[in-house]
Formats: structure tokens, sequence, C-alpha cells
């Protein structure tokens, strides 16, 4: 696992200046602590830091093959890179080092640009290719691991991190004011496109290649729910039940000690009921609570923590904690993503790593086998859509939109099915309505307002699947890697821990594309088929809890410390003069929120975080916050 940076002149070809590839390299030290490398030539130059994980005494990078054609850096693992070595070998190629990068070399060696489909992991790297001239970039399939790049026109600066691109001269540290906008209302920006003018994410499942004639960028994957004849349900139950227990199998893989996260959920408690099938030895897992009981997942991360016998481990976040997180985890990010676990997740993952280096991690059951509940309530858009605009409008709208704050879930839900499909799907985990953005943002912006211009496309590419699946495919392309895989790796990455996703192995979100979306969500029963297939793994309070996600009172929290740090934040001089906003709209939803008239935690919540990036980005040289691993740090 590392962290990767590249500079490549592919026009002129003119050498890279090597201490500022090299400062590069050690803006992202956190990534991997352990070892660095570089390698340079004519016109290019690529850095790695490296956290070992697999073949500690020979994996160091860059690695390069027998005859100097090819050299990688990488970051990533690979789980079937001995099955891989196994065929690479059988066709003549030599290994020298048993770790995954020179699997990954040498099957773009043998294969080329064909050698993510022999790939199964999580990955970001570059390979030289001198016979050809030309630089091979590539991401994973369900973008787990993080790669960004800056090209104008003669130069091409990449790398793990943005922070690490924003030391070159040549690239900008603007505003991307059309992503102002769209994060407005989804709270994340989705690929290609980042929060800084001109930088842009390679999207999951896509290469890239570089020669002197430019880049250019490729899918080599992606896929479709399937309209095969349906098998039965007890077949898809038994090849669901052997897929996924080989999956945390895989991620099992390690030289260096391993341990999961245990919120008492249904996905993090089975990864953890199989950890103690598959593993002889204590297992460590990890939970986060708070004082507020009213929201603390402790008490059902106890109960699984007992029915496993693990090794349990808490960490308390208070307010204070929070609030002194939140630029150090912003400038971690590089990119605001509002969502409200980030702290404690970081926190979390800091706890985990004074026990462990691998984390395994929960994240994705919901998206592939139907865990929200908006999957219930977004087959009610036809239907509702069905009434007369005025009984929509005047009474139901608004008889709901009058319920108290706690019944945030209920007036979410009817605003998001006043909206055709390709407005309401991302609205369902968004922030600002489409009026209430075009009341905050200033006239002066000029950006489109309409997030369906992103979605469209993307649904184009379902438009026979079933309406649940049709969500299911946003949420699998864009929000997990544009959010909670970006999250998860850069909280993670920022304590040097190394965070693994056993839902989303690529084989089995195909395997769940073809599962009938009758079996995923029954008799009212979401994520039904994972439920069931594994019900003599889980303890029965974790079935039958009713859908939590990650718990954070910032509710509570609004009402004090954090409520005040953002009303002065927003109101601030510096917020004021940045020009997005409305600035009266501005006080009048802070005025609504805090008088208890109306709910816009998340609206505001979107706000502060895109204030907080601001700072931490634009309005000053991104250095790191106290606290952050440096390379100066740790030589001295």
């Amino acid at each position: 696992m590392c962290g990767i940076v590249g500079v490549f002149n592919y026009r002129n070809r003119e050498p890279v200046d090597r201490g500022l590839l090299r400062a590069m390299n050690e803006r992202i030290f956190h990534r991997g602590p352990d070892e660095d490398g570089f390698f340079e030539i004519d016109g290019l130059g690529l850095a790695m830091r490296r956290l070992t994980i697999i073949d500690l005494s020979t994996g160091t990078q860059p690695i390069s093959t027998d005859d100097g054609r090819c050299t990688i850096v990488y970051n990533g693992e690979l789980w079937n890179y001995k099955e891989l070595r196994a065929k690479l070998e059988a066709r003549g190629r030599h290994f020298h080092t048993h770790c995954d990068t020179e699997s990954v070399l040498l099957a773009y060696a043998e294969w080329g640009d064909a050698c993510c489909e022999h790939l199964r992991g999580m990955y970001a790297f570059a390979v030289w290719d001198a016979a050809a001239q030309r630089l091979f970039i590539a991401r994973d399939r369900m973008g787990k691991k993080p790669l960004y790049y800056y090209d104008n026109g003669e130069t091409l600066v990449f790398g793990s991190e943005i922070k690490s691109l924003l030391l070159h001269p040549s690239v900008p540290r603007e505003v991307n004011v059309q992503g102002v906008a769209d994060h407005l209302t989804l709270r994340y920006i989705p690929a290609p496109d980042t929060m800084f003018k001109g930088i842009k994410k390679l999207p999951s499942g896509h290469w890239m290649s570089v020669d002197r004639t430019g880049p250019r960028i490729q899918e080599y994957w992606n896929f479709q729910f399937s309209h095969e004849k349906p098998r039965s349900y007890e077949e898809y139950s038994e090849e669901l039940r052997s897929r996924f227990t080989d999956c945390v199998k895989m991620r099992l893989m390690s030289d260096v000690p391993l341990g999961a996260t245990l919120s008492g959920g249904v996905d993090s408690t089975l990864i953890v009921a199989l950890m103690r099938d598959l593993v002889a030895g204590p297992i460590q897992t990890f939970a986060v609570g708070y004082q507020e009981e009213s929201v603390s997942e402790l008490k059902w991360a106890k109960i699984a923590a007992d029915r496993y016998g693990v090794d349990h481990h808490e960490v308390m976040v208070t307010v204070e904690e929070y609030l002194a997180n939140l630029e150090p985890c912003t400038w971690f990010r590089d990119e605001p993503v509002s969502e409200f676990a980030e702290v404690p997740q970081y926190l979390l993952c800091k706890l985990a790593r004074q026990y462990v280096t691998v984390l395994l991690t929960g994240e994705g059951g919901d998206e592939l086998f139907g865990g929200y509940p908006k999957c219930h309530t977004d087959r009610l858009a036809r239907l509702y859509h069905l009434l007369p605009r005025a009984v929509r409008e005047k009474f139901i709208g608004a008889m709901v939109q009058a319920l108290p704050f706690e019944c945030r879930r209920l007036k979410v839900a009817e605003q998001a099915l006043r909206y055709p499909q390709a407005q309401r799907i991302p609205m369902w985990f968004g922030s600002f309505d489409n009026a209430h953005k075009d009341a905050i943002l200033s006239p002066d912006l000029h950006v489109s307002h309409d997030v369906g211009r992103l979605v469209e496309p993307m649904l184009d590419r379902v438009r026979g699947a079933h309406p649940v699946e049709q969500m299911l495919y946003w949420d699998l392309r864009a929000w997990l890697p544009d959010n909670l895989m970006m999250k998860a790796d850069r909280m993670a990455m920022g304590v040097s821990l190394e965070a693994r996703v056993p839902f989303l192995d690529h084989e089995l979100v195909e395997f769940s594309a073809r599962v009938p979306t009758q079996y995923k969500i029954k008799n009212g029963i979401l994520k039904y088929i994972l439920k069931d297939t594994f019900k003599d793994k889980l303890p029965e309070e974790v079935i039958s809890r009713r859908k939590a996600g990650f718990l954070v009172p910032v509710s509570i929290w609004m009402g004090g410390k954090l409520g005040q740090y953002t009303r002065d934040m927003l109101l601030s001089q510096e917020a004021r003069q940045r020009g997005y906003y409305n600035a009266r709209e501005v006080e009048r939803t802070l005025e609504l929120h805090f008088s208890g008239r109306q709910d816009f935690e998340r609206e505001l919540w979107t706000l502060l975080n895109l204030e907080i990036w601001h700072r931490v980005f634009i309005d000053r040289i991104p250095e790191p916050p106290a606290g952050v691993p440096t390379l100066a740090a740790a030589t001295s």
C-alpha cells in the first residue's frame, strides 16, 4: 500500500526537477512512511511512498522488467497476485520478488492495455513503457484507490493526492466554481471533476495512455444488471455465501497485523463473523461512540464483539475533539466531502493504527444489495406523480414539511419525490434542493444549477434495468468512489493504515447485478438475501436492527459549540467575500435552523465544509497540520 506521484513532460521531454519530484513525494509521506523510491528518465519522473504490507523485504519500488522496458510505481493490493504470477510464469515471465507489484508490472508487459482485465484488487499505478515511449496509468474498477491528474497540453502531473500536484508550478490552486454548485446538491464532486480548476480524477475502471500526442483515456470495465433467466433463490443464496466468504478470506492476506471495524450493523458484523471462522488467533475490532447514547453504536458493537470473542476497542468522540479535527481531516481529504462521519472515522482509524496496519471495513453492502430506505421510498415516485400537482404541493408537501425536526427522513423523502428521476436519485443523499440552491447561489456565479446533467448519462447505460437497480448503479459508480471510498481512503491513509473493503470485490459486484431485485428487497426487508443467507452467522439483534448508518450526534452538538462554530464561520467576513452565495439567504437559513422552525442541518454542514476547505486549500498554502507524520519529523 503506497502513494504515487509523477510528472511527464510529454511534448518536449525536458528533465523533471528532481527536488520538485521529491517534495511532491514527501507531501504524501503519511501514505507510506516505510520507504520511498524514484525513477527518472528524459521528461519523466515517477516516485512512490510505501507502507509495507506484503513481502516486507523485497517489495521495494520502482520495479523494472529484466530488459528494462517497463518500470512501475504502484499503490494498492492485488488479491489474485499468486494465481496471476503462476499464469505469467507459465508464459515465460521471471519474478524476482514475492510482492504483488511485480505481478502487475509483468501483466502489463505481457498484455499491455488489457492488463487490468487480469487484476483483482484495489490499485492505482503507472507504468513507463520505454519501447512504446508512453506512460500507462490505471485505476481499479470500484475506485477504492485514488488517482488525480492535471494536463496543460505539454505536461501531465499526477498522483494519489491533490496536495502533491499543487506543489508543481504549472498546477493552479484555483476553485472550480461549477463544483461549488454541484457540491451544494451532492455533497461531493463526481468524477472526472474535482473542486480544483483543471485538476481531474481518473474515473474508476479507466486507464490513461500518454505519449507525445497527449493523454488518451479509456474505460476498461463496467457492469450491467442481468436479464438472464432467474435461477432459484436457493442457488443465488448459496453462491452469495461462497463468494462473500472468499472475498473476506482474500483480504486476510497480510504480513502485518490486521483487524476490522465493528459498528454492530449487518455488514461490519458479518465480516467479523467470517473472520472468526477463518482466523485461528485473536481478532482486533474497533468501534466509535459518543457520550450521547441515543446515537452511539457501542451497545450494538458490544453485542457482536461478545458473540465472536474478539479483542474489542472503543473510542469516544467529544464535540471538542470533533471541532479540533475538522481542519486536519479536510487537509487529508483534498476536496470537500460534506459527511458528518468523517472525523469519527479518522479517530477510529487512529485508534486502530495503534494495534494493526490493515483494517477490514463494511462499506458497499447497502449499494450492492439494496440496504438504504430510499430503495423502498423511491418506488413511490411513479404513484406520487400521478396525483394532481396541487395535492402534492399544497396538501402533502406542506403537511410533511411542517412536521418537527425529528421527521427529517420523511421530509427529505417528500422533497425528493417531487423531482424526475435524474434529479431525484442524487437528492436522497444530497443537501440543497433545487429551490434552495437557486436562492442561495449568487446570480454572479455563472454555473449550471442542474445536477441532472451529471446523472442522465449514467442512467442511460442502465435504462432497461429496474428503477431500484438504476439507483444502485449511480451509487456504485458515483457515490461510492467519489464520496465513501475517497473519504475512507484518506482517513485511513492519514494514519498510515490500509483499509480493505470485501463487499467491493468487482466479481461480487458483478454477481450482485445478476441477483433479482425481489431477492434484495423482499417483504419490506432491505438486503433480504444477505441477511437471510448469513442469518446463522449474525446475532438476531443485529439482523432486526433498523438501518442507522454511521451515526454522529451533530444535531445535538449543533445546539452548543458546533452550532456557534458554524455561525461564526458562515457569517465571517471571509465567507461573505467569497462571492459564491447570497449573504442574506445564508443568514435566513441560519436563522430558520437555529430557531427550530426548519431543519437545515445538512445544508449548513455543506456550507461549513466548503468554507473550511477554502481556508485550508485556497486562502493559504496547504501545509501539513500539526501532528501529521512528515519525512522531516521521521528523520529528525
